[in-house]
């Protein structure tokens, strides 16, 4: 099934953490706590396999790969909080001209 989310429930490292996205910034907040939030241009996560991968956002595409070598165009399979894979891909929200809005 696919869903849209504003937010990414992911581990990093074995760690609970809630991720959006939002002008060019990843806003995390360590368990879903907003008192606990941070920014960071990239977010790192937990791969089905248990490695550590960084995703970036550039011109509206994603790009991953493994931390620390050269990130590819793609999209995120990741560890969520329940332990299953899950996937993020872009969605592009269009906004229509006024005129064809009902």
């Amino acid at each position: 099934m696919k869903t849209m989310s504003y937010c990414i429930d992911y581990l990093n490292n074995g760690q609970r953490w809630t991720a959006t996205y939002c002008d060019g910034l990843f806003y995390h907040y360590e368990n879903g706590e907003k008192a606990k939030m941070h920014t960071e241009a990239y977010l790192e996560y937990d791969t089905p396999n248990g490695e550590l991968w960084r995703l970036e956002i550039k011109n509206d595409k994603m790009f991953v790969g493994p931390r620390g070598s050269q990130l590819k165009p793609g999209i995120m399979e990741y560890k969520g909080w329940d332990r299953a894979v899950w996937s993020a891909d872009l969605v592009r929200m269009i906004d229509f001209h006024p005129e064809l809005k009902r």
